[in-house]
Parts: C-alpha cells; structure tokens; sequence
C-alpha cells in the first residue's frame, strides 16, 4: 500500500486535517547553488519558496528553511505553522498548494489576469495560467494495480491503493461523476451488515444497485478485488477525498 496524504485546504472550503508526507522529493530540486546552506537552491528558494536564498531562517524561528519545508512547517510564520495553514500572500490558497502548483507564492494573482489564485482554483480555473484556462477537478480510478489518484487537471493532489471488487461483483468501467456525497451510509447484504460506513462517493446506478467510492473500516486488503462492486478506499485517505471532492466532480475508472 502507498499513499500520499496532505492537509487541506484552508482558503478553498475545507479544513481537514490530515497527516502530510511531502512528497515533492529532496529538499533541493536543484542542487546548484545554495548560498545561505540551508538544503534549499537559490532558484527553489527565488522561484518556489518565496523565501531569502541569503538568510537561512527566513521566519527567524530557529529552525532552517530547508527543515521547515521537508517537515510541512511554513518557513515564512514563526512557530509551528503548516504550509496548509499559511497563506503569505492572502490569495486564499495555502502555501502547500502554492507549491504544489508552482504558482507565486507571494502574489496573490500569478498570472496576472484580475483573479486572485485561490478564487480561481476554487471555481477551478488554471491560477498559472491566464486566459480563463480551466483546470477542473477529477479523480482516476486503475483497476489493473488497484490505484486512485485525484487533483486537478495534470496537477496530482494524493495518491493511495484501493480495493475494487471481486470477480462476479465487478467494478463498472468508464466515465462518471459524483452524483451524491453521503456523509455515512449503511452497507448490507445476505452475508455482510457494515453501518455507520463513512465518506462515501456514489457515482453510478441507484440504490438498491449502486456504486460508490467510500471508506471501509472492516477489512485491509488494500491492493486486492475483494469488494462488492465499489471502489474501497482507507478511512485515513478517504476523508479528504470525500471533503474535496464536489458533486459533479469527473471520475474516470479503467481496467
């Protein structure tokens, strides 16, 4: 099982607080030149970070920038401030998103085009690039090693291992989207009764035939077929897929 979990999304709508990997790799993208020696290259630092290729803690907190961003830790706020829980230049997209996205981290409209990056994000208009450039939410479903991925357009927010289901109970192939969000929901059957189900994403056919992406609580058989049909997702990953998710957000599943 692998996964990639963030914090999200102050400014966007949502506050979930979830564990954070960085996973953008090693500190340094690239390991040129770094004047200050705090693990960031003065490009990164310039160009991604917004922080001070000259000064080694940029915040003055004590800790180095370069520790800051590989723990989640905002190099730009004193203390123990969370990239997801700092917005440096107040366009309504946190500093974690911001370098996800490579967008300016200390301009609040990167691209210059009258909208602030978090006000276009969130009506899921590309912030990088102007001209009304859409960048629409969507998940992706890969049956074949058991993967769900979702973010935004080429932009991939986390990644984790599924369950789908079993032979016989088949997981449906092709292009949907969030029809319902159910905050909890019961699953019952001739030989299964799981209540109280968290989180859950129905996408196609309706009750009592029905599909859904949603946590499960009673099994760990991440990366096998064993589910009814559904797509399984763990309760630690699907509650910010759930909360991130919109009806109408476009879910593609293939075999």
């Amino acid at each position: 099982m692998y996964t990639r979990d963030v914090r999200l999304y102050r400014g966007l709508g949502v506050a979930v607080v979830i564990p954070i990997m960085i996973f953008w790799g090693a500190v340094s993208v690239h390991a040129v030149t770094d004047t200050d020696g705090d693990g960031l290259s003065d490009a990164d630092e310039l160009g991604l970070y917004g922080t001070d290729p000259r000064q080694t803690d940029t915040d003055g907190d004590g800790y180095g920038d370069g520790v800051e961003i590989q723990n989640g830790y905002s190099p730009h706020a004193a203390g123990s401030v969370r990239l997801s829980d700092n917005d440096k230049d107040g366009d309504g997209l946190n500093d974690f998103l911001e370098i996800l996205f490579k967008t300016d981290i200390a301009d609040p409209d990167t691209d210059g085009d009258g909208y602030a990056d978090g006000v276009e994000l969130r009506n899921e208009y590309d912030p990088r690039y102007g001209g009304g450039a859409r960048l629409e939410k969507r998940i992706n479903v890969d049956l074949s090693d058991q993967h769900l991925e979702y973010g935004w357009g080429d932009v991939v927010l986390s990644e984790f291992t599924i369950s789908s289901g079993r032979p016989g109970f088949d997981t449906p192939v092709g292009k949907f989207q969030v029809q319902d969000k159910l905050p909890t929901h019961l699953y019952q059957g001739a030989t299964y009764y799981y209540p109280n189900t968290k989180w859950n994403l129905r996408f196609h056919g309706q009750a009592p035939k029905s599909y859904l992406i949603h946590g499960a609580y009673w099994h760990d058989d991440w990366g096998k077929r064993v589910s009814g049909g559904c797509v399984n997702v763990h309760y630690d990953n699907m509650e910010a897929l759930y909360h991130w998710a919109d009806v109408g957000t476009q879910i593609v599943i293939t075999q």
